[in-house]
């Protein structure tokens, strides 16, 4: 977990403090970004990268398409959804869900669970809008009569980010969670396992139907990630045993944890107790493991290594 916010102009910090540029106020209240890899637990299973940001501006002026989560790809990215043209170089997807990246024998899958109202932009393409900033076009030196030097990094020849996808909300609210899913595979594999949200009491997050070991990662829901209180409660739907990852909880709480199966869904209640089997760890994650009928498979307290920096 991190925190970014004095990166950028804030109620802390802001350039209107410099008289020279006294109309460059606060913007942003909030920027926090939580990132969790799941390695793979199987000779068979996958890696998935979890981003949950949580992102607050102080006016509804930089909200909406002034509030953007960039992601740069090499070469075109393809989005599920109706496009709708805005420019040359530029299309709008009106509530897609998923956007794949092919670069070679890599695949990229990138699934969007939050906002749930958003639009998803992508921005590019040689002599258009690739390296797109303000209104101008930064795609020089592609050629090699060119005047170099080109705008290329240590181990390729071509430039990074020709295209970029912009995720955003569709609504000016003042604070909104980003949650989305990566999923790196080979440019074979036709689709990602079935990723769906999570919410909870306090909690959200997502479920992987990873077909060797479901994975399901919640996050404090809370517009400043503060640990929620009290009992926990959440659902999914397992397709075989599933591991779970609880991250932001009051460090060292105990918890008894009562899953109950109706029909093909699983409830998860978890009830502070002080003495509960399974513990948070004092960093306030909490890891267990329940079998396709959301029994425990053991009480193993699994801790893994998270770092914050601030």
């Amino acid at each position: 977990m991190g925190d970014a916010t004095n990166a950028y102009n804030n109620p802390s910090y802001n350039q209107a403090m410099d008289t020279s540029l006294a109309g460059n106020t606060a913007k942003v209240s909030r920027f926090q970004r939580e990132f969790v890899y799941l390695r793979p637990a199987g000779t068979s299973s996958d890696d998935y990268v979890m981003l949950f940001d949580r992102v607050g501006v102080m006016s509804p002026m930089y909200s909406y398409s002034n509030t953007k989560l960039l992601f740069h790809v090499l070469y075109t990215p393809t989005v599920n959804g109706a496009p709708t043209p805005i420019s040359p170089g530029e299309t709008l997807y009106a509530n897609a869900d998923l956007v794949t990246a092919t670069s070679g024998e890599g695949k990229l899958f990138i699934k969007v669970l939050a906002p749930q109202a958003r639009n998803v932009r992508v921005v590019g393409g040689r002599g258009i809008k690739a390296f797109w900033v303000d209104g101008e076009n930064y795609d020089w030196h592609w050629d090699a009569g060119e005047p170099q030097p080109r705008p290329i990094n240590d181990f390729e020849d071509k430039p990074y980010g020709e295209w970029r996808i912009e995720l955003e909300p569709a609504d000016a609210a003042l604070e909104h969670n980003f949650l989305t899913v990566l999923y790196p595979a080979m440019s074979s594999t036709l689709q990602m396992p079935a990723t769906t949200l999570v919410n909870g009491t306090g909690l959200s997050g997502a479920h992987i139907a990873d077909p060797t070991l479901n994975r399901l990662v919640l996050f404090s829901s809370a517009d400043d990630g503060g640990a929620p209180p009290g009992t926990l409660v959440y659902s999914f739907t397992p397709t075989t045993r599933t591991h779970h990852l609880i991250v932001d909880l009051t460090p060292g709480t105990r918890y008894q944890l009562d899953p109950v199966l109706v029909g093909n869904v699983v409830t998860v209640t978890l009830s502070p107790q002080s003495d509960g089997v399974y513990q948070a760890s004092s960093q306030g994650v909490l890891g267990f493991i329940l079998d396709v009928s959301g029994e425990p498979i053991n009480n193993r307290i699994y801790l893994p290594l998270i770092i914050k920096t601030g």
